[in-house]
């Protein structure tokens, strides 16, 4: 039986750079539709649309193309846009490769519903493990989150305190601006930045106890900085944050 997050949307962005970039994208829709009943907003940002009609038309699912044609996917101010064309009270901004525990977003939703202060909600203890693409192409046929728990002893550890992947929060929260600061362009150091910015903000961090899994794909463009000025700059912006105490 599905777990009612009717009140809450999954937010997904994505530029399908590859044909791993796709499978993980049906994936984790899947994986979400399985465990909830749930809204989730897709917005492919490309210069043609490279989604397929059968997860552009999925149940409970609004698709949404936007014609980009700069090459560095300007994540930062995307994310800001879907949270604020977000119509329910809670949110996830979920990559497109990753996998949660539903439990876990489960409980981060009921916290979020019952507290009132400022609350940035990742709904993983913060260790990140890597799915090899042997493992992924047996989780396509089972589909089942503790086929994944049960193997979690192969995957290699990519971040013991990770802030990127998945995060949530209440979405009245970030009315006056988004969560994510859209001076840091491309792919680089916005989710601890974010993280770092929101506490100083006075914003509760609340984590759950399960770890978050990442589905293998080919590294491409935009998963690595633009370039070295721009990895400098925004390297810059990150470090904004603790000049002056």
């Amino acid at each position: 039986m599905k777990q009612d997050l009717k009140d809450t949307s999954f937010l997904i962005y994505v530029r399908i750079d590859s044909e791993d970039r796709r499978t993980n994208l049906s994936l984790v829709i899947r994986h979400i539709q399985k465990y909830f009943d749930t809204s989730i907003l897709l917005w492919e940002i490309d210069d043609v649309p490279k989604i397929d009609q059968k997860i552009r038309k999925s149940t409970d699912l609004l698709y949404r193309f936007l014609k980009d044609t700069d090459p560095v996917l300007h994540t930062t101010k995307y994310r800001n846009a879907m949270v604020h064309q977000c119509n329910t009270p809670y949110f996830f901004i979920c990559d497109t490769d990753v996998i949660a525990a539903p439990e876990a977003l489960w409980q981060c939703v009921e916290h979020l519903r019952n507290i009132r202060n400022k609350t940035l909600v990742y709904p993983y203890n913060g260790s990140f493990y890597n799915i090899p693409k042997s493992i992924r192409k047996l989780y396509f046929k089972s589909e089942e989150y503790g086929f994944l728990k049960a193997r979690e002893g192969k995957f290699h550890l990519w971040f013991r305190y990770s802030t990127g992947g998945i995060f949530g929060g209440r979405r009245k929260d970030f009315e006056k601006s988004g969560p994510d600061n859209v001076d840091i362009y491309g792919w680089g150091p916005d989710d601890k930045e974010r993280y770092y910015r929101l506490k100083k903000q006075c914003f509760a961090i609340e984590r759950s106890s399960t770890p978050l899994y990442h589905l293998y794909h080919d590294r491409k463009a935009n998963s690595w900085h633009a370039d070295k000025e721009t990895k400098i700059k925004n390297e810059h912006e990150y470090l904004k944050l603790f000049q002056n105490g």
